[in-house]
């Protein structure tokens, strides 16, 4: 999951749609769910800099619960040299990019599973997925966009559909 998930996410008394949908995402999650959230130790640091009140207490009690994974994710050098020569047509997209590698590198490793709010990076790797076979089958999942229907996902399973896949166009 994201740092941009966990920095949005709001408290109870959060009206705006962001934060609020980003806290009824990790509430469902946490509540009516046993899924799992993997933070790699590169990505806690980045959850550490970035997160609100309520995630920090979110993050605590999923700890408490044992459904954090905190183990590190060996980097690809190779597919990630792939994925910048399959969709990185400027220095900014490539950057872009690589800001985010630890995210598609966790899923593979763990549940083939992200949730982020950043649809640029997301249109980036489903660029790259047409040629790298490695993330064909990662789903990607913005819980503030209303179509996503991300909690009814998280209630129903969380199954890695087709259309939730970097690979479907």
């Amino acid at each position: 999951m994201d740092a941009s998930v966990a920095s949005a996410a709001g408290g109870k008394a959060a009206t705006a749609t962001a934060p609020k949908r980003c806290r009824d995402f990790l509430s469902t999650l946490r509540d009516e769910t046993g899924c799992h959230v993997v933070i790699p130790p590169m990505l806690r640091d980045e959850w550490e800099e970035h997160m609100s009140g309520f995630t920090r207490v979110w993050l605590r009690n999923m700890t408490q619960r044992g459904r954090v994974i905190p183990r590190d994710v060996v980097p690809s050098t190779r597919m990630r040299r792939e994925i910048v020569r399959a969709a990185a047509t400027k220095k900014t997209e490539a950057d872009a990019l690589q800001k985010d590698f630890h995210l598609v590198e966790a899923a593979i490793a763990y549940d083939k599973t992200v949730v982020s709010l950043d649809d640029e990076v997301r249109r980036l790797f489903k660029a790259a997925a047409r040629s790298v076979i490695a993330i064909k089958k990662v789903v990607w999942v913005n819980p503030v966009e209303p179509a996503e229907k991300s909690i009814e996902w998280l209630r129903d399973g969380a199954r890695a559909e087709p259309v939730r896949m970097l690979s479907h166009e």
